[in-house]
């Protein structure tokens, strides 16, 4: 035995024997550890989850500030005159009255009242008139579709506005086919059973399932299941037409010519227009109308003619001007 062990060995014999801790004390030290110790995990586990909330409210904020907003339909035209009452009703069922001046999104409804009747201008400054218990719906620029009732579309102003050879380019739909026109002043009614289509000036082409068929001024097709009928003569004027001349929507300023006046309610009612004599239209080519600002069209001649000692008869459907006797 070396002397390191000798001198290890005395002091181990003089050593004390260790007290034994009572099994109370020893159980009452392990539960307060382990009660330390849980509290410490648990204290750690709720640190984490209120991190986790706190980023995931983080990111929830970011995504409402962030997130961006749909962009609302295009305006495809504005309404310029109403008579009665009509309604514009959204995507989602809810309807409120209609405005003058009010703007048409695509996608919205436009419900006529049946007493009623409305005129629009879209965005391309086509003019568009509803008549009475219309129901059109939006389908975007120049695109539209009838549920039920008549409109009547007139694209020739834009087309006299902007020497152009035609006015835009229109589409309209019903359950029954389309119609796609060019430079023209036409008429859709379409009903339970049928579509009928009728063109004052231009031409349209109608579709259907099982065809097309090119419809000229002066002419009018009926649509059905079965497709396009026979196409048929229809004047430019008369009863087919005139609920639509109660929503002309602009009229001959105050100090226009009794010629510049003709023009207009030709171009209203589809009347044609004949001078009695040569002295007739030298004398209308000078005079002025004045008083006539907002009558319809045939409201408007007569009163306009009187002004300049002159007065009109309708002769197969042409108004004939000459000067008072």
């Amino acid at each position: 035995m070396t002397e390191r062990d000798e001198k290890l060995d005395e002091l181990l014999r003089g050593a004390e024997s260790r007290l034994r801790v009572p099994d109370t004390a020893r159980q009452s030290a392990y539960r307060h550890l382990g009660t330390t110790w849980r509290g410490l995990v648990w204290r750690r586990r709720a640190m984490r989850a209120g991190i986790a909330a706190t980023i995931v409210a983080a990111i929830g904020a970011a995504l409402i500030v962030f997130r961006p907003e749909t962009p609302p339909a295009p305006v495809v035209a504005e309404t310029v005159r109403i008579i009665g009452d009509a309604w514009r009703v959204d995507e989602g069922g809810v309807a409120e009255t209609l405005p003058v001046g009010a703007s048409i999104r695509a996608g919205l409804l436009i419900r006529v009242d049946r007493q009623g009747g409305v005129a629009l201008r879209d965005t391309n400054g086509v003019v568009l008139r509803l008549d009475q218990g219309t129901r059109l719906r939006s389908e975007g620029a120049s695109h539209w579709f009838v549920e039920a009732g008549a409109v009547y579309i007139d694209t020739q102003a834009v087309a006299a506005d902007t020497r152009a050879a035609s006015g835009p380019t229109v589409r309209v739909e019903s359950a029954f086919g389309s119609v796609v026109n060019r430079g023209t002043q036409f008429l859709v009614a379409v009903s339970t059973d049928n579509m009928a289509v009728a063109v004052r000036r231009g031409r349209v082409a109608v579709s259907s399932g099982s065809g097309q068929v090119a419809v000229e001024a002066g002419q009018q097709v009926d649509v059905d299941e079965d497709g396009p009928g026979r196409t048929r003569e229809v004047a430019g004027w008369g009863a087919v037409w005139r609920w639509t001349e109660n929503l002309v929507d602009w009229s001959i300023a105050d100090g226009q010519t009794v010629a510049q006046l003709l023009l207009w309610v030709s171009h209203e009612t589809g009347h044609p227009v004949a001078y009695e004599n040569e002295s007739a239209r030298e004398l209308a080519l000078q005079s002025r109308v004045f008083g006539i600002a907002g009558l319809p069209p045939m409201r408007a001649l007569p009163l306009g003619l009187a002004s300049a000692e002159m007065r009109f008869g309708l002769v197969d459907g042409t108004i004939v001007v000459s000067k008072a006797r």
